[in-house]
């Protein structure tokens, strides 16, 4: 007997349609060319970012998932964009943070980004491993490949921006305006930093 495993396709009924942004002053800092889901999430106020440098050198990971929850609860449900490095929820540890479903209450798009070199490379079926809930929360999601060609990874924006740093070395909160313009027909799914503030809280 052969088992096939089988995922859910993304249906956004609710989810408005994707209006092409105008980027001659918009800076791209994420872009993804295949399955994405598709909505539009503008003005976010916040980044929660995992540094795959310093990921890639823990030994105890779930203290970073366990960080993630923390800022989760910090925020008192102000919206974000988690961006973490291979297959958000993970059971394995080495192939993406084993964050919780319940330990992102606040997230309206998670971004996952594959590093070849690093062994971080979501699947293209959609790595995260609570697709179900995302579509019925209405959660964006889309894979980025470093150095993928129609990929954008803009780490040079990560390392010069200024951000608070979390309670785990890895986490970095951004605060400012961001969006989020994903089309799951297009396959395009773009996250636009329109405005990064000076870090607005301690953690």
């Amino acid at each position: 007997m052969e088992v096939v495993q089988a995922r859910p396709l993304w249906f956004a009924e609710k989810m408005p349609d994707m209006k092409a942004p105008d980027l001659k002053t918009r800076r791209v800092v994420l872009k993804a060319d295949r399955m994405v889901t598709h909505g539009v999430k503008e003005n976010l106020p916040y980044i929660v970012y995992v540094d795959h440098h310093v990921y890639a050198q823990e030994t105890r990971f779930h203290d970073v998932a366990r960080g993630i929850g923390a800022v989760n609860d910090a925020l008192r449900g102000k919206n974000y964009i988690l961006v973490a490095p291979g297959r958000v929820g993970s059971s394995n540890p080495l192939l993406g943070v084993p964050v919780q479903y319940d330990e992102l209450t606040g997230c309206s798009c998670i971004v996952e980004v594959g590093f070849p070199k690093e062994g971080y490379m979501p699947e293209l079926s959609f790595g995260t491993h609570f697709f179900t809930d995302l579509e019925i929360d209405g959660i964006l999601y889309m894979p980025v490949y470093e150095a993928s060609k129609g990929n954008v990874f803009d780490e040079a924006f990560f390392d010069a921006s200024p951000y608070a740093l979390g309670p785990h070395a890895a986490i970095r909160i951004y605060s400012g305006s961001f969006s989020v313009y994903t089309d799951g027909d297009k396959n395009i799914g773009l996250v636009i930093a329109d405005r990064v503030d000076e870090p607005d809280s301690e953690w």
